[in-house]
């Protein structure tokens, strides 16, 4: 939805970037790829950063989101990008040294349970984690949803045709004249329907009422019933 570029077979890309990805940071690393929240995210930029490079970052971050006769500031564009580069060193350098560390710094948890987190916190992680997949080329998009009031209700999720599907779509169309069927699922999540959300945009799980989505790289989504409580 938010980044776009040319299609390839779906997985992770590993290129080290750090991307803003809505509440959270995402590290695109080859081996704990995540999402990192904004608090931890500053934190570590004071670590990686002299003081005069963090103030410099965090204008430059402000400078580069303004738009002026429909540009983009390039220079603190560059500046940011080049910061980024400096913190995904900084993530690798402790990666190595203390993995587990960074392991909790990149998975993120939301349960509707625990009162003192956002109520609409278990959307936008979703929201996040499908951004992520988007970027690696699954088949996953989402758009908000409104009400007659026009208030923000639910986020509509679509899986749409995979890149094998896409494959088999123009090979049938060149071939054959004819074009696969593969039709596009939707999904309507409401924020009150949520239960947890937790993980990293490689594996992460989501938790309804009365269905679980569980999604990995090596197994795709997968939906399954909710187990009834015996009591």
């Amino acid at each position: 939805m938010f980044w776009r570029k040319k299609a390839r077979p779906p997985g992770p890309t590993g290129t080290g970037r750090v991307i803003e990805n809505i509440d959270w940071i995402f590290w695109d690393d080859a081996v704990l790829p995540g999402l990192i929240n904004r608090d931890t995210f500053h934190k570590l930029a004071d670590k990686a950063l002299s003081k005069q490079e963090a103030s410099e970052f965090l204008i430059s971050r402000h400078m580069s989101g303004i738009i002026t006769d429909g540009k983009r500031n390039e220079e603190a564009v560059k500046k940011v990008e080049g910061y980024y580069g400096k913190l995904s060193r900084h993530l690798e350098a402790t990666r190595e040294t203390n993995p587990g560390l960074v392991k909790g710094l990149t998975e993120q948890a939301w349960d509707a349970s625990n009162s003192d987190l956002d109520p609409d916190g278990g959307v936008l992680l979703l929201k996040a984690f499908l951004n992520v997949l988007e970027h690696w080329d699954y088949p996953f998009q989402w758009r908000d949803a409104y009400d007659v009031r026009g208030e923000l209700s639910a986020i509509i999720v679509t899986k749409a045709p995979s890149h094998v599907d896409r494959i088999k779509n123009s090979m049938a169309a060149a071939y054959r004249g004819a074009v696969t069927k593969t039709d596009h699922l939707e999904y309507c999540v409401h924020s009150l329907d949520l239960l947890r959300v937790e993980g990293r945009p490689s594996k992460f799980v989501v938790e309804f009422a009365n269905s679980i989505w569980r999604f990995s790289i090596s197994a795709g989504l997968v939906i399954e019933p909710a187990q009834l409580s015996d009591t």
